[in-house]
């Protein structure tokens, strides 16, 4: 009888598949992982649960239906999911995508049947790692391990993204102001921004928010600028 732990899809499907060779190595990977379950085939879904917690992690959910994904994860906070579908369709990379757009969480997708296209789309769709075939405890905590090292690489790039884009704006913000009170008191690029540093400094606010502010007043940014910084 084959055994199930080496090779997971097999063992619940009529279909054949090539062998593959696993390494055994111990990655000495910490066993705390708390997981949800998303299997679209319930007892494959069991037999998975039962192979992550005899590797010691914990399994805090087990759902079938894609479209609770985001309220599942949102309800129990895990550190990974592992999806597992004979092959993802365009509704469940959706979810997908609207998990991660959400908040997201390092994501394995266990597929026995997916074209290097829908890799592609599960990638965008914010998948961190993939298994395909030949799955047994070992590789499936090193695929864990892999997306939450991915999903923490790529929270990273977006967060810096994210901060380049925050900069740029209030860098405009900070031009745009500059240039309007260049114009109202005649002055020249350096006199303008030391005003505004002064007196961003004066009210212990951000260089920003007093560009903002002197935006805001509009018509009467020249009042704000000879009195107190606040548009009146």
């Amino acid at each position: 009888m084959r055994d199930c732990q080496s090779d997971f899809f097999s063992c619940v499907s009529h279909e054949c598949y090539r062998a593959i060779s696993i390494m055994h190595v111990d990655l000495k990977i910490p066993l705390m992982q708390r997981v949800v379950i998303m299997d679209d085939n319930e007892s494959r879904g069991r037999m998975l649960g039962s192979l992550l917690e005899r590797q010691g992690v914990t399994v805090l959910a087990a759902i079938t239906d894609f479209r609770c994904l985001t309220d599942c994860v949102e309800h129990h906070s895990p550190q990974a999911v592992i999806v597992s579908t004979t092959s993802p369709d365009g509704e469940l990379l959706a979810q997908i995508d609207k998990l991660q757009e959400s908040g997201g969480c390092p994501i394995v997708l266990l597929s026995q049947n997916i074209s290097s296209e829908k890799l592609r789309s599960a990638v965008d769709a914010g998948v961190n790692a993939v298994v395909f075939a030949g799955l047994n405890g070992n590789n499936l905590l090193s695929a864990v391990d892999l997306a939450m090292a991915d999903f923490a690489k790529n929270k990273t790039l977006r967060s810096r993204a994210a901060e380049a884009e925050r900069a740029l704006r209030e860098r405009k913000i900070i031009e745009r102001a500059k240039g309007t009170l260049m114009k109202q008191r005649k002055v020249d690029e350096a006199v303008a921004y030391d005003l505004m540093r002064r007196r961003a400094m004066e009210q212990g606010k951000r260089l920003v928010d007093i560009a903002q502010s002197s935006s805001r007043a509009g018509p009467r940014s020249k009042r704000f600028w000879h009195g107190n910084g606040r548009a009146s």
